[in-house]
């Protein structure tokens, strides 16, 4: 069923208990905001920026915002999500999750039949032209290889997810890096290198072959640092499954380095131009930079299959576009 057929009645009782005043029916068709919405969910940009062709963002800021503060877009969200989980086979509700049963319970009238691990991930991965899941380098201050985590990474194996890595910004949580003002210029760089590090030394990249990695800024200086790696795993690493160097190319890696030509190429020679993938650090680059970040890899001087490669079919490969 098409969306807007699927939402409509929701939309249309809305619209019949919160007349105007003075019997304005309103400028703009419902549908048409309805489809800005979601076109703003799924990409993401400011609202301000959305297409000359919806209605003014103004206006879909204004419905937007009446029905999240009444729970309209909860009503939504599930109607969409039910579809999504009855055309998979599944129940319509998913599992509740217990994180930590320290902090977070799940609720006392939760259904046994319907407890268990996968319920945020169920909420998320089960909904309408999701492709996997977004992580910051740490969590809480712990390392993503964490024994705590284990159950998380055991679910997003089962499911074969992409899992994306962007740094947390808390500088490694050091202070030689945030009380100096370089969390960005530095802490983020050093925070990609760390967690690719961990990944491949305690193993990750082969214990959970299925989940689909991809690191931003081309790993942080992971490019430059494999041989390095390599020379010094037998004594501070010798339980790593495979030597770092094999196990990097195992994972992906976006093409965020600010135009540089010369990161571009150490990670097509270190891991290889089919494991890179476009990246365009937008919001934070825009104007020239921003175009910038697709012409940096045109003007590279890779060869035309690798350039296609890294500006379209890996992505879609990776993400299962193909």
């Amino acid at each position: 069923m098409e969306v807007w057929e699927l939402i409509r009645p929701v939309i249309t009782s809305w619209k019949g208990q919160h007349r105007s005043v003075s019997g304005h029916e309103g400028r703009y068709e419902m549908r048409e905001i309805v489809d800005a919405i979601l076109y703003q969910a799924r990409v993401g940009r400011q609202w301000r920026y959305l297409p000359h062709y919806f209605p003014p963002y103004t206006a879909v800021y204004y419905y937007f915002g009446k029905w999240r503060d009444d729970g309209t877009d909860q009503v939504i969200h599930n109607l969409l999500r039910w579809q999504v989980r009855e055309s998979r086979g599944r129940r319509e509700d998913p599992s509740a999750i217990v994180m930590d049963t320290q902090t977070v319970h799940a609720p006392v009238n939760a259904p046994k039949a319907t407890t268990g691990l996968d319920a945020e991930l169920d909420r998320v991965l089960d909904a309408p032209g999701v492709v996997g899941v977004a992580l910051t380098t740490s969590a809480a201050g712990r390392a993503l290889t964490d024994p705590a985590f284990a159950p998380v990474w055991q679910e997003l194996d089962r499911r074969g997810t992409v899992m994306y890595l962007h740094p947390a910004g808390d500088g490694v949580a050091s202070p030689q890096i945030t009380d100096h003002h370089l969390t960005w210029m530095v802490g983020a760089p050093v925070e990609d290198t760390v967690v690719a590090a961990q990944l491949i030394t305690r193993g990750f990249v082969t214990r959970y072959p299925h989940v689909r990695i991809l690191n931003s800024h081309f790993g942080g200086a992971l490019p430059m640092l494999l041989e390095r790696w390599d020379n010094l795993a037998h004594f501070e690493a010798p339980e790593a499954p495979l030597p770092p160097s094999q196990a990097a190319r195992r994972m992906w890696y976006d093409t965020v380095a600010h135009s540089s030509q010369t990161a571009l190429r150490a990670a097509v020679q270190a891991v290889g131009a089919d494991r890179l993938v476009l990246g365009s650090d937008f919001p934070y680059q825009g104007g020239e930079h921003y175009l910038d970040t697709v012409a940096y890899i045109e003007r590279a001087g890779l060869d035309a299959e690798d350039t296609q490669g890294i500006l379209a079919g890996n992505a879609e490969a990776l993400l299962g576009l193909a």
